[in-house]
């Protein structure tokens, strides 16, 4: 086979690789097809290709583009979250607007946050294909027409389709690439570019509050929810500023490199997520999934259903409503920017500390059906917004500490479809004790007997395959014993 040629895109100018060894990367040069000496080699996004071992794009060499992709991630989780986040307020004008039961509405929500975890497990698969700037802006797009036709329904039904499935795909549509994107353009430095992006989170919850409060004092719902939907415009612009990552280098090399050789490239769609199964093979893969399933059944209920139990408390007048929610967002946003930073300098422990907020979680849970004044519920609030901030800059770095950073995108798409379900089923769960019941604080106790159980769940069996693997390493590094004959 002849030289292989490829383009440095960055300082245009041709390289000659027959004097050195080629090795994979992944690129994300989108799709494109090169001819050279007869081999045909299509690169496609996320695919193997062949390239030269000094074509590489440090992050010293990149300047600020990195930190740019950060501020636009960050505008996208503030729209994402401040709309999901908020959907408890939204919960209560449905209530009250179509005149429905609480477990009727509640599905609402429900379904948005199932569909928004759906929609990232797809989105995560279409970035083997497509570049993220895509992804992002097709699912902002989708989210506003969503956002868009729910202010002209008759009725409560038409919601399920057009405020849940049809937003909440679109959102999630949006969010895996803004997290995919991160992980790609930093290395060293990407649990703290996590951290900032993610904190978008707490702020937009911490704003929306705010905005969407102001919005229905002054506008009917049906217009408050046409201004959500020009505010995801957003994510659209966002999105543009999104330059795909052109070149990442590859570190696990299959060692039979014949295919490659021929110019042939591992780009079959359907191949890829049969293989992406195999990480359920990895325990402590399979127990992050059934951690996130229950975290995420816990956490939904509170959320979804917080506004409407707020409500319910004798002492709390209902103007501090508005403020409990805004403090859950801005202790969320302090504590993704503060888990950024202890992940950096605490990379070994990531897995305890995202445990120990699983457990912190459901403790404040526990306290607020009991709290006897305002305060107590504030910090309850606050307590439980920080240490829930480890689902944004903790579980990519758990996700990658666990399947390898190779396996980011498909590892992290799985474990959005164990959210969705959580998600799907605790808020109606819980509109239903409560149309039983009329009382809240059952649902609260569920939601943290779930949430301490994701932390333990976790620990348990992350702990019990380390001492597993140590056992074995030292068994395997064990000399053999020496005969007794020989030594005699």
């Amino acid at each position: 086979m002849g030289p292989i040629t490829v383009k440095n895109y960055k300082k245009k100018k041709q390289i000659n690789t027959e004097d050195q060894e080629p090795y994979l990367t992944f690129t994300r040069c989108g799709n494109r097809k090169e001819k050279e000496g007869g081999c045909d080699v299509k690169r496609r996004h996320l695919a193997h290709c062949i390239v030269h071992p000094s074509f590489e794009d440090t992050e010293k060499d990149r300047g600020c583009r990195p930190w740019t992709i950060v501020i636009s991630s960050f505008v996208v989780q503030v729209i994402i979250h401040g709309i999901i986040w908020t959907v408890g307020i939204w919960n209560s004008v449905f209530i009250h607007e179509f005149h429905s039961t609480a477990a009727k509405t509640s599905l609402i929500g429900s379904l948005l946050n199932s569909m928004t975890y759906l929609g990232g497990l797809i989105s995560s698969l279409l970035i083997f294909k497509y570049s993220c700037r895509t992804i992002i802006c097709i699912g902002g797009a989708l989210a506003c027409f969503g956002l868009s036709m729910s202010s002209l329904v008759p009725c409560i039904e038409f919601l399920y389709l057009t405020f849940s499935i049809i937003t909440g795909l679109g959102l999630g549509f949006a969010f895996t690439p803004s997290v995919v994107i991160i992980c790609d353009y930093f290395e060293e430095k990407r649990s703290i570019a996590l951290g900032i992006a993610s904190s978008g989170a707490g702020f937009g919850s911490f704003i929306f509050s705010y905005i969407n409060k102001a919005l229905l004092d002054t506008l009917t719902w049906r217009s408050a929810i046409v201004a959500n939907a020009c505010f995801v415009v957003c994510i659209m612009v966002a999105g543009l500023v999104m330059r795909p990552f052109p070149i990442r280098n590859k570190e696990n090399i299959p060692s039979d490199s014949t295919k490659y050789e021929k110019g042939m490239c591992l780009n079959s769609f359907m191949n890829e997520s049969k293989q992406a199964l195999s990480l359920f093979k990895i325990p402590s893969y399979s127990a992050l999934c059934v951690n996130n399933f229950m975290m995420l059944f816990g956490y939904t209920m509170i959320i979804v259903h917080n506004v409407e139990f707020y409500k319910t408390i004798h002492f709390l007048d209902i103007s501090h409503v508005p403020l409990l929610v805004s403090v859950f967002g801005i202790s969320n946003l302090f504590g993704r920017i503060g888990f950024g930073i202890i992940c950096y300098y605490a990379k070994g422990s990531v897995i305890a500390i995202y445990c120990a907020c699983n457990l912190l979680q459901g403790l404040s849970v526990f306290v607020m059906p009991i709290a006897d004044s305002f305060y107590t519920l504030l910090l309850c609030s606050g307590i439980f917004g920080f240490h829930s901030a480890c689902m944004g800059p903790l579980i990519p770095e758990v996700t990658i500490k666990i399947v390898g950073p190779n396996n980011i995108s498909i590892g992290y798409g799985f474990l959005l479809v164990f959210e969705g379900i959580g998600a799907m089923i605790s808020p109606p769960l819980a509109g239903g004790i409560y149309d039983k019941t009329f009382r809240y604080d059952i649902s609260f106790y569920m939601g943290g007997s779930f949430l301490i159980g994701a932390g333990l769940i976790l620990g348990a069996t992350h702990n019990m395959t380390e001492v597993y693997e140590r056992r074995r390493k030292y068994n395997k590094d064990k000399p053999p014993p020496k005969d007794p004959i020989e030594t005699i």
